[in-house]
Parts: structure tokens; C-alpha cells; sequence
């Protein structure tokens, strides 16, 4: 299905996540957190919002070295 195609409550939904991944990505961790926690709020089914919230705020209290690639390493199992 492409993405003009998707109801307009999807696409809404969709364009909230990508805001928050971009913020994300761009370690702007207050708002990725913020913007994934919105989400989470407006979508509780929805449990990847609820992963990156965390991950937010993790980063947010032990941020990642300079040249961070994206990736999360757990830290337990």
C-alpha cells in the first residue's frame, strides 16, 4: 500500500513517527522522547512508541559516544 493510499488518520499517525524517529536519530533526546511519548499516549496498543520512549530517556542520562551508528545495545537480558 503506498503511503497517499493509507487512511488519513495513518497518515497523520506516520508523520508524527517520523518526526519523533528524526529526532531520535538526531539525538535530540528531550524531544524524542517527548514526540514518542505522545505517541504512546495516543496509541498505547502501539508498543514500538513505548521502546523508543525508553530508549530516549536512557540516552538522555548515559548519551552515546559522538559517532553513535543508531544503534541500542541492551545492557541486561
Amino acid at each position: 500500500m503506498l503511503r497517499d493510499e493509507l487512511p488519513e488518520t495513518a497518515q497523520r499517525e506516520l508523520a508524527r513517527h517520523q518526526n519523533a524517529l528524526a529526532a531520535y536519530r538526531g539525538q535530540n533526546w528531550t524531544l524524542a522522547e517527548k514526540l514518542f511519548g505522545d505517541l504512546r499516549q495516543a496509541y498505547p496498543e502501539r508498543l514500538l512508541y513505548q521502546i523508543y520512549q525508553e530508549r530516549a530517556v536512557h540516552f538522555l542520562q548515559h548519551p552515546p559516544d559522538a559517532d553513535w551508528d543508531g544503534v541500542f545495545t541492551f545492557q541486561t537480558k
